[in-house]
């Protein structure tokens, strides 16, 4: 009987093993809000930066392409003068070695 009273008494007495969360106070929600509202404006000021360097970024890519673009016209422009002055060469040297057999025919 001492044991059945024991047990009882022991099964009766025990707590529930999981608590309720306490709600929030009127001020804690409050902090909440305004902890909430500080970090989206930091993260709306972050996205506007982030905006302004991809815009930023888009405009130096175009300046980019558009200074490679000139450098590709340009290195095109220096073969073909390239290729002018060689045959010019080619042709300054034949004619020299024409005008020197000239002379020799002459001069004989």
């Amino acid at each position: 009987m001492l044991s059945c009273a024991l047990i009882a008494i022991l099964t009766l007495s025990t707590a529930p093993a999981v608590a309720k969360t306490p709600k929030p106070t009127l001020a804690q929600i409050e902090a909440a809000k305004k902890a909430e509202a500080a970090k989206k404006k930091a993260a709306d000021e972050q996205a506007a930066k982030l905006a302004k360097a991809n815009q930023s970024l888009r405009t130096l890519t175009a300046k980019a392409n558009a200074a490679t673009a000139l450098y590709v016209k340009a290195q095109k422009e220096l073969a073909i003068a390239e290729a002018a002055a060689r045959a010019a060469a080619q042709y300054a040297a034949e004619t020299a070695a024409a005008v020197q057999e000239a002379h020799k025919v002459i001069g004989k």
